[in-house]
């Protein structure tokens, strides 16, 4: 079974986090359906990254097919099919994804979904290394995840009076005014 890039319709989700986990979940099923060693458990690292190179396919195969505009921008396609952009930073020593971005349409539904995640800062599932294995498995939830604090009890009720901050600073109490 083999999926065109343009069957994805990912218009109909609220975030780009959950269009991307139903795209991952179809790709598992697919790939379930179709082989004979069945995938089990939570999504990994590696479905993730091949729903979200489909989805950009999609939306790249959908918005940008006149060659010479392409020609223009100095797109060229990656490894994985993905357009990119050829930008001066292309003899730097940055990243191979901030020297060559990923070409996407401006007024896409998915890009507008994109931006709204970057702007909360919710964009990127946080990674864990599962004791049992040495895969890279990313959580169900950005609210799964509980880094680890310096702090150890933000409680400090018992250790401060009221009129002194958790640093120790004394609190001025204002004085009302008789008018």
């Amino acid at each position: 079974m083999n999926v065109q890039t343009t069957d994805i319709k990912s218009d109909h989700f609220s975030t780009y986090s959950r269009n991307n986990r139903v795209v991952a979940w179809i790709l598992r099923f697919i790939h379930n359906v179709s082989n004979a060693t069945k995938l089990k458990g939570s999504l990994g690292y590696e479905e993730f990254k091949r729903a979200e190179v489909l989805v950009f396919k999609s939306l790249q195969s959908n918005a940008f097919q006149d060659e010479r505009l392409l020609a223009k921008m100095q797109a060229f396609k990656d490894g994985d099919g993905l357009l990119r952009i050829r930008t001066k930073l292309a003899d730097s020593c940055e990243k191979e994804d901030f020297k060559f971005p990923i070409l996407l349409p401006v007024n896409d539904v998915v890009v507008k979904l994109i931006r709204e995640e970057h702007a909360s800062g919710k964009y990127s599932l946080p990674v864990e290394k599962t004791p049992e294995s040495s895969t890279d498995h990313v959580l169900d939830s950005p609210t799964d995840y509980v880094p680890d604090s310096p702090v150890e009890s933000t409680d400090n009720s018992e250790e401060n009076s009221p009129n002194q901050t958790r640093l120790g600073r004394t609190i001025k109490i204002p004085r009302k005014l008789d008018l």
